[in-house]
Order: structure tokens, then sequence, then C-alpha cells
């Protein structure tokens, strides 16, 4: 964020802030003065960043690192249900037939 804008006869001031939490840092960071016929391509609201959330990204869901894939998760669920039920099925059948 730029504090003061820098002219061709004086320094600026700016500094860094978060804008999430809206946290500052490097503050009172001097910009050097203009050159006699530079400008500094500056719009003159002393906001550069385009990256804000909410703007275009608002529809996406955020990274978060998990790559798993929820259908193979969803295979050895029912794999482990199918194994799980043969156990009990077999496991009463022994005990039905010791019984006789």
């Amino acid at each position: 964020m730029i504090d003061k804008a820098a002219t061709k006869e004086a320094t600026g001031i700016k500094h860094e802030e978060c804008t999430v939490c809206g946290a500052k840092r490097s503050e009172n960071t001097v910009i050097d003065k203009l050159p006699d016929g530079g400008n500094t391509g500056n719009t003159g609201n002393g906001d550069n960043n385009t990256d804000k959330p909410g703007k275009d990204d608002s529809a996406k869901s955020p990274q978060t690192g998990d790559s798993s894939n929820l259908i193979g998760w969803l295979a050895a669920l029912f794999v482990s249900g199918g194994v799980l039920t043969l156990l009990v099925v077999s496991g009463k059948k022994r005990k039905e037939s010791d019984a006789e």
C-alpha cells in the first residue's frame, strides 16, 4: 500500500498489508524520488494488489492439498464391508455346524 506517493521533488512512503487480516509489515519503507520524466505507472489509488480474495475466485473451491481419489476410498469401503459380511456369515455357519 502506498501511504505517500513519490514525486520528482520528494520521496514517498509505502507498507505491506495482509488482505485477509489487515496486519502490516515493512511500514515506512521509502520510495525513491521519480526521475525527471518518469512515471510509476500507479493509478494513484495505492492498491496494486489484484489477487484479493473474493473477486473472481469466489465460485472456486480453495486448494487443500488433498489429492486422494474419492472413488478409490469408496471401493475400499465396499470391499472391506463385503469381507466383513463374509466373515460373519461363515462364523455363523461354523457355530451351526458345531452345534449339530
